[in-house]
C-alpha cells in the first residue's frame, strides 16, 4: 500500500532490518546495550527500522546452534556474535547464506580461524578482537605489587582463548622473570577445590580470559582475601581484582554497533578490516587496601578507572 501527501507523491519508503544476537556468556549486558547506541548514531533505532533478536538471551549449547538456524531461516540482515564459540559456530551455520557476521568480542580470531588474516581477507565477516593485554598487564602489576614472584595461574586447556592468553603471560612472565605456578581445570568444583587448598608460597592469583573463569571468580577472591595475596587479570574489572587492563565495554559495544550499521548501509564486511579494541587500566585501591598493599601514584596517574 502507498502513502500519499497532500500533493499527491508517495512518501519514502521505511526499510526495516533484523539483526540476530548470539550471545553465550554472561556479564554482556553494557557490550549489547551499546552496540544498540552504535546502530541508533547511525539512524538504526529499535521500534522505527530495527529489530534486534534474544539481546537478553543467554545461550547453552543446546540452543545456541537452533538460534543460529533460526536467523539463517528467518533471514535476518545480520548476526551479532560474542566470544569466539559463538562467532565460529555462527560462521559455519551461514556459509551457505548471504548474512554478514560483526563479532566483538573475539580474543584471537586468526588463531582461532574465524578469518585468514586482519586484512583482505575476503569474508562476510567483520569485527573487534581483544587479544593484547596480558603482557602490558602483568607488567603493570609487577610494578604495582612489588615483591611478587610467584603467580597462581588457573588454566582451562578446552578453551582456545585460555590457552593462548597463557602463552601470552607465559612470554609476559619470561621477560620480567616471574615465575607462573600453572593449574588445569575443566569445571567450576575443580577451580572451588583448588582454591581450597592454594599451594604455599604463593604471591598472587592472575585470571586469564576464559569462559569459564569468568562464570567462577568468587572462590578466587576469596582464597585470595584469605591468603591477603593480590589478583590480577586481562579481563573485565571487577571487585576483588587489584589491576586489570581490559577492552572497555561501553566503547567496544559502540564500536561494534557502527560498524554493524556500516555494513546494513551497504559497506562489504570483507573489505573492513579486523579492529583492536582499545584498553584501559583499572586499579582497585580499595582491594589493596584490604591486603596492605598502597598502589604506586606512578600507576595511579596512567589508571583509567580508579575504584576507591
Amino acid at each position: 500500500m502507498f502513502n500519499y501527501g497532500c500533493n499527491g507523491s508517495t512518501a519514502p519508503e521505511i526499510k526495516y532490518y533484523t539483526i540476530g544476537v548470539v550471545n553465550i556468556g554472561e556479564g554482556h549486558e553494557e557490550i549489547i546495550e551499546n552496540f544498540k547506541k552504535g546502530l541508533a548514531q547511525l539512524g538504526y533505532l529499535e521500534n522505527k527500522n530495527l529489530t534486534i533478536l534474544n539481546e537478553k538471551i543467554i545461550l547453552n549449547e543446546q540452543n545456541l546452534q537452533l538460534t543460529i538456524e533460526d536467523y539463517v531461516k528467518k533471514k535476518v540482515d545480520l548476526i551479532y556474535t560474542l566470544k569466539t564459540p559463538a562467532t565460529l559456530r555462527a560462521k559455519k551455520l551461514v556459509k551457505n547464506s548471504d548474512i554478514p557476521i560483526i563479532f566483538a568480542p573475539v580474543f584471537s580470531p586468526v588463531k582461532a580461524q574465524v578469518v585468514s588474516s586482519l586484512y583482505h581477507h575476503g569474508e562476510n565477516i567483520a569485527g573487534i578482537r581483544v587479544r593484547g593485554t596480558t603482557g602490558k598487564a602483568l607488567e603493570l602489576f609487577v610494578n604495582t605489587v612489588l615483591d611478587v614472584q610467584n603467580v597462581f595461574v588457573l588454566v582451562v586447556p578446552s578453551e582456545i582463548v585460555s590457552r593462548l592468553t597463557y602463552k601470552d603471560l607465559k612470554q609476559a612472565a619470561k621477560i620480567l622473570n616471574i615465575d607462573l605456578v600453572k593449574a588445569e581445570v575443566s569445571t567450576c568444583e575443580q577451580i572451588k577445590s583448588l582454591m581450597e587448598f592454594a599451594p604455599s608460597g604463593i604471591d598472587a592469583f592472575w585470571i586469564l580470559h576464559s569462559q569459564l573463569l569468568a562464570s567462577c571468580r568468587e572462590p578466587i577472591y576469596k582464597a585470595a582475601e584469605k591468603l591477603q595475596i593480590p589478583v590480577g587479570a586481562s579481563t573485565t574489572q571487577q571487585d576483588g581484582i587489584l589491576l586489570s587492563y581490559f577492552f572497555n565495554h561501553e566503547d567496544l559495544g559502540k564500536q561494534a554497533g557502527e560498524m554493524a550499521g556500516k555494513i546494513l548501509g551497504g559497506v562489504n564486511p570483507a573489505e573492513m578490516p579486523i579492529f583492536t579494541a582499545e584498553f584501559f587500566l583499572a586499579v582497585n585501591v580499595a582491594a589493596g587496601r584490604k591486603i596492605g598493599i598502597t598502589i604506586p601514584d606512578k600507576i595511579l596517574k596512567q589508571a583509567d578507572i580508579i575504584i576507591r
